[in-house]
């Protein structure tokens, strides 16, 4: 079964879920590469919710 994901901004509809993961994984080495030296533990607080789409975190 081939399944062509639909993405439209930040809503992921009809994907699968190993390329979801993919996905997440080029993001997080996105922005380490982006990070450069500065690579000290800062916090942070996210807020939101995806309301049944995309990616709860």
């Amino acid at each position: 079964m081939i399944i062509t994901p639909i993405i439209d901004s930040n809503v992921a509809r009809s994907c699968h879920p190993l390329g979801c993961h993919e996905m997440i994984k080029q993001q997080v080495k996105t922005i380490k590469n982006s990070l450069g030296a500065s690579r000290n533990k800062q916090n942070v607080l996210i807020l939101g919710a995806s309301s049944g789409f995309g990616l709860a975190a």
